[in-house]
């Protein structure tokens, strides 16, 4: 029997062994980036040592940084593939408040600490030959393995869970009210007319609508359903979006002019979610706060 359990022993120990040993290991402020070993020649991998929040790594393809070098090519970004960066959790709320272009929250820490993935808006591949199909395919090879590394990363690393954030105008208009200063909104119903918002009134229920709420766009919705719904405007922001009663978790975006709009569905895990129950509460509440002060 005592064979048979320091047999196993080895056997688990070897097999230790060779994962680590088939992929290369880059650590940075308690976190660690594995790099399968048929991808990790084809990289350069930067470990800046910037403290607790920042970039934590940076990728790029080593093909392109050569070929620019004898090219003389020396704009910053050659060849890059992504980076994955570290912020707390008020640095978030402040990004959350604009167009998260190129940057995607894909994991959280058991300190609250959030980590982004982030990615180039254009391709960054540098050839002598870019007619040569080998180098989309070279390209594209390394790339499928950068849009991997959010899934590898959160496995790699103890105490990470998977974080989704959407970051839609819907997203950038609720954070603005949450989380900058003096952000004017109002609120509207058939029931009471228009009433000003107060972010402290706002609070508890946009948190509420926020928390592991996504918003996904709907691009094949055309025609809203028939009935009441909630209007939420920021009016120096020219944006309003109406909470429908019928379908309590659709939202659409309305442009000042009237002719573009664009449908939202609220994405949540809890069953009873409903959205425009969490508006209309919230409208009630601010129309009773209007009345006290009156």
């Amino acid at each position: 029997m005592k064979k048979t359990f320091i047999f196993c022993c080895m056997a688990i120990c070897l097999f230790a062994a060779t994962a680590v040993c088939s992929a290369a290991q880059f650590t940075n402020q308690g976190t660690v980036l594995n790099v399968p070993n048929e991808y990790n020649n084809l990289l350069l991998v930067d470990v800046p040592n910037e403290g607790a929040y920042g970039t934590l790594y940076s990728v790029t393809e080593r093909a392109s940084v050569l070929y620019a070098a004898k090219q003389g090519i020396t704009w910053d970004g050659v060849g890059w593939l992504f980076s994955i960066s570290r912020v707390d959790e008020e640095t978030l709320h402040e990004l959350q408040c604009y167009n998260m272009f190129g940057q995607q929250v894909f994991a959280k820490d058991q300190k609250g600490d959030y980590y982004l993935y982030n990615h180039p808006t254009d391709v960054r591949v540098v050839r002598d030959d870019y007619s040569d199909p080998k180098v989309m395919e070279e390209w594209s090879y390394v790339n499928d393995w950068g849009n991997s590394v959010k899934e590898s990363f959160i496995a790699d690393n103890y105490g990470l869970t998977p974080e989704k954030r959407s970051n839609t105008d819907l997203d950038i208009a609720l954070s603005r009210i949450l989380y900058m200063e003096n952000t004017p909104f109002s609120l509207s119903t058939t029931q009471f007319g228009p009433v000003n918002g107060k972010r402290d009134v706002a609070e508890p229920y946009l948190n509420k609508l926020m928390n592991g709420t996504v918003f996904e766009y709907q691009f094949d919705r055309k025609e809203a359903p028939d009935g009441e719904y909630v209007v939420l405007e920021l009016p120096g922001e020219d944006m309003r979006f109406d909470f429908f009663t019928a379908d309590k978790n659709l939202i659409r975006q309305v442009w000042p002019d009237g002719e573009m709009v664009m449908f939202y569905q609220a994405v949540n895990a809890d069953e009873d979610f409903k959205a425009t129950e969490i508006m209309n509460d919230l409208y009630l509440a601010s129309v009773s706060e209007a009345l006290m002060k009156k």
